[in-house]
């Protein structure tokens, strides 16, 4: 296996730094890239909502596809240009993606009946895990290949199947059935029998009711929780398994993804 950063370990038990990889980043530094993407996902995720109203779910998730697609093409350069380049680098990455749960939840609003909803929020969610169980072994199936920077595949190939699913996106789907030019009439008067017709001007936010309702406070604490412990696995875990169990690229992906995907 060949590691592509230096680690510095805080333990003193740990002395050994491994070497053969191509940036010298200490383990604080490498945090701060891991957790960089979020800078970026907090803020666009907060003002998805605003800007699904102007630009609608379709236009909204190709444009953030498309930008967070070509960032993390650049990302090997970001990479050699230094870790600041690479936490900006990772942040943008974040801004794009940040409006890709906003936009699905306005088009869910517009597509999917009541009767079915829960069936359809079922399914985009076991798909975003389903996508990193896909994507981490082949990752690490990338990284270990015998050629130089191997591990820069991973970021050209994904780039470039995000520009894929942008184009094919925006090809395929529309904002509502009423627009969609593919879609029976007998199927766009049984969507929107149960969905409602957004309006131009959407009502003011009942802000008093919603930050005193003691289940919304219950499900933003366990979503809190939930995520917390997520995150910290997606970007804690691996390290655990290569640096203490002393497993290889590939077997550590393919622990990570199946474990902790597959029990979700």
């Amino acid at each position: 296996m060949k590691n592509h950063t230096f680690l510095s370990p805080r333990d003193r038990g740990l002395q050994q730094v491994l070497s053969g990889g191509d940036f010298d980043w200490s383990e604080a530094t490498q945090g701060t890239i891991q957790g960089s993407l979020f800078y970026g996902y907090i803020l666009s995720h907060a003002l998805g909502g605003l800007l699904v109203q102007r630009l609608g779910g379709k236009q909204l998730m190709a444009a953030g596809m498309l930008f967070s697609s070509a960032v993390t093409m650049a990302t090997p350069l970001a990479a050699h240009l230094g870790a600041f380049t690479m936490v900006l680098c990772r942040a943008f990455i974040g801004l794009g993606l940040g409006v890709l749960i906003p936009g699905c939840y306005s088009l869910m609003a517009a597509w999917s009946p009541p009767q079915e909803r829960a069936l359809h929020l079922a399914l985009m969610s076991a798909g975003m895990n389903l996508g990193t169980v896909v994507t981490l072994p082949a990752s690490a199936w990338l990284c270990e290949r015998p050629v130089d920077s191997a591990w820069a595949l991973v970021f050209y190939l994904t780039g470039c199947l995000g520009f894929v699913w942008s184009v094919g996106w925006y090809w395929v789907l529309s904002d509502n059935p009423a627009s969609h030019p593919r879609i029976s009439p007998w199927e766009v008067a049984y969507i929107q029998q149960g969905c409602h017709v957004r309006s131009k001007t959407p009502p003011h936010p009942p802000w008093g009711q919603i930050v005193t309702s003691g289940p919304v406070w219950v499900a933003a604490f366990t979503s809190f929780c939930s995520s917390w412990t997520f995150y910290t696995m997606l970007t804690e875990l691996p390290t655990y398994l290569s640096r203490i169990l002393h497993s290889s690229m590939l077997q550590v992906l393919q622990l990570h993804s199946y474990g902790q995907h597959l029990s979700l």
